[in-house]
């Protein structure tokens, strides 16, 4: 066990941010010391502050839309341990979810998890990490979000206006990750529920 850094990102809905960090409070067969959680905040005029303070979470605040790249980049610099998870406010981790991908976790490795919404169908945003695994290597949606890979092979994201896709979805990240030798691996029983998002096609 090697210790993780989470990073979450934030904006408002202080309700979902504490079922978020709840299920991370309570994972199975993961020791607390252990978990470094960091909550990145895009402006929120709600109270996110006392939810992070009862649950230990560390809290930095920016302003809204300063660009998701920016709030991911602060997160990777001021992790703590070597592997690293993106998710956000909306995900709830399963409660064996950090036992799991530490056994899975390597130096070479980013780990995509199933992602699902919460009436268990897969979450459109995810289904990336599937197509993918299986081959397609063409061009893909990608958020950023429910992946885990370690901090030396983790490539800032573009923050220029060219790297800008839908404020968040950057591929060239994925692009990049992969020229540095990672290596791409989906993982099923790695499960993340997304919270309260209705099914897109």
């Amino acid at each position: 066990m090697n210790g993780i850094s989470i990073i979450v990102l934030n904006w408002e809905n202080p309700d979902r941010l504490e079922k978020c960090l709840e299920a991370i409070k309570n994972q199975d067969g993961y020791l607390q010391e252990n978990i470094q959680t960091i909550v990145i905040d895009d402006g929120s005029t709600e109270d996110v502050h006392s939810v992070c303070q009862r649950y230990g979470a560390e809290f930095h605040t920016f302003p809204h839309s300063i660009n998701i790249g920016k709030l991911f980049n602060f997160g990777f610099a001021i992790a703590k341990y070597e592997t690293m998870l993106l998710i956000t406010q909306d995900h709830v981790l399963q409660n064996n979810f950090l036992y799991l991908l530490d056994m899975k976790m390597g130096e070479n490795k980013l780990i995509g998890a199933k992602i699902l919404d919460d009436k268990g169908e897969p979450y459109y945003a995810a289904r990336f990490r599937k197509n993918y695994a299986d081959g397609d290597h063409g061009p893909t949606y990608f958020d950023g979000f429910g992946v885990a890979i370690t901090k030396h092979n983790c490539p800032l994201f573009d923050t220029t206006e060219k790297g800008k896709i839908y404020q968040h979805a950057n591929p060239r990240w994925l692009q990049r990750v992969q020229t540095m030798g990672v290596v791409f691996e989906y993982h099923e029983d790695l499960v993340i529920t997304h919270m309260d998002h209705e099914r897109r096609e």
